[in-house]
């Protein structure tokens, strides 16, 4: 045995009451595959679920408020959708023209009838004349092979 420093009676039967450590999570006197019962493993998941679920939230805000993010989503998850209101958009910017300064402030709904899709209240927001902006709503009409049939403007 080691010498050290004399312990007390009270130490010295603290120190004995404790079994030696080998490695981390493992007593020495324990099997080799046997761990303690406060593992790391046992707290990871928590902390793992924790993440996820503020990633979670993080990306339902991401969607609602950042345009790239609900655009991703769309092309991700609901690519058809995304085709058809992608056309529309298309269609919207070549009838406005110059679209340097044209801006999407609303997608629209999308309905589906057996004549082809259709697009509901797109907005978008397009300089003006005098420098200022406006707001123009259309509604996009689609045939069954994905063309644009019918582009409605409607006033704001």
């Amino acid at each position: 045995m080691l010498k050290g420093p004399k312990l007390n009676r009270e130490e010295q039967r603290l120190a004995d009451s404790q079994p030696p450590v080998m490695e981390r999570g493992r007593r020495a006197d324990a099997p080799a595959g046997e761990r303690r019962s406060g593992s790391r493993r046992g707290r990871r998941l928590p902390r793992v679920l924790a993440l996820l679920m503020v990633l979670g939230f993080g990306l339902v805000v991401a969607r609602q408020e950042i345009p790239a993010v609900a655009d991703w989503w769309a092309r991700t998850f609901t690519p058809a959708e995304w085709g058809v209101r992608q056309t529309c958009r298309q269609a919207v910017q070549e009838e406005l023209g110059d679209h340097r300064y044209l801006r999407l402030l609303r997608d629209g709904g999308l309905h589906h009838t057996q004549d082809g899709p259709y697009v509901t209240q797109m907005r978008f927001s397009v300089l003006g004349e005098e420098g200022g902006e406006t707001t123009v709503t259309y509604q996009c009409y689609l045939d069954n092979n994905g063309r644009v049939f019918r582009l409605k403007r409607g006033s704001e």
